[in-house]
C-alpha cells in the first residue's frame, strides 16, 4: 500500500474532486439519490396521470364515494377503461395545444356521460360535485391531484437568484 503524502495526496484530492463534480451534475438534473430512473417525458407519477389516477384507482375512490353496487363497478371499471385507452390513443405530438385540448375534453365529457348513465339520481348529484371539485383544483393549478397554490391572492412573484460567493 503506498503512503498518501505530498504529490499522491494532492493527486488523490485532485482525482476525487474531479469524480465528485463529474457526478453531482448528474445527480441534479435526474433530481434522485436512490438510483431509481425518472419517469418518462409526458408520464405522472403514481397516481398515473389522466383524471386523478388509473381506471382502477379512480373506480375505488367513485366506489368510496358514490357507493356503486359491484354491478356498477363492473360497468364503470369498463368505462374508465375505454376512456383510458382512447385518451392515449388521442395523444399525437403533433396536434396543436388547442387541438389537443379540445379532444380530450370532448372524451371526458363522453365519459362522464357514461358514467351517469350508470348511477341513481342521488349518486349523479355527487358525481357532478365530485367532477366541480375536480375542476376547481385544475383551475387553481393544482392538476388531477390537487395540491396547487391557494386560490385567493396572486401567486407568488419569483425572486432573482442571488450571486454566489
Amino acid at each position: 500500500m503506498t503512503k498518501l503524502t505530498g504529490k499522491n495526496m494532492k493527486r488523490t484530492a485532485a482525482v476525487l474532486l474531479c469524480s465528485v463534480s463529474l457526478v453531482l451534475p448528474a445527480l441534479a438534473q435526474t433530481g434522485s439519490t436512490d438510483g431509481a430512473p425518472p419517469p418518462a417525458q409526458g408520464q405522472q407519477g403514481p397516481r398515473g396521470g389522466g383524471r386523478g389516477g388509473s381506471p382502477e384507482q379512480r373506480l375505488e375512490m367513485m366506489t368510496k364515494e358514490l357507493n356503486l353496487s359491484a354491478d356498477q363497478q363492473v360497468k364503470v371499471k369498463a368505462i374508465l377503461e375505454d376512456g383510458r385507452t382512447k385518451m392515449m390513443a388521442a395523444r399525437d405530438p403533433n396536434a396543436s395545444r388547442e387541438d389537443q385540448r379540445a379532444k380530450m375534453m370532448e372524451l371526458r365529457k363522453t365519459e362522464s356521460s357514461n358514467i351517469k348513465a350508470v348511477l341513481d339520481d342521488t349518486q349523479k348529484t355527487k358525481f357532478d360535485e365530485m367532477e366541480k371539485r375536480q375542476m376547481e383544483r385544475m383551475r387553481d393549478g393544482g392538476g388531477p391531484g390537487g395540491g396547487g397554490r391557494p386560490a385567493e391572492g396572486p401567486p407568488p412573484t419569483p425572486q432573482p437568484a442571488s450571486p454566489q460567493a
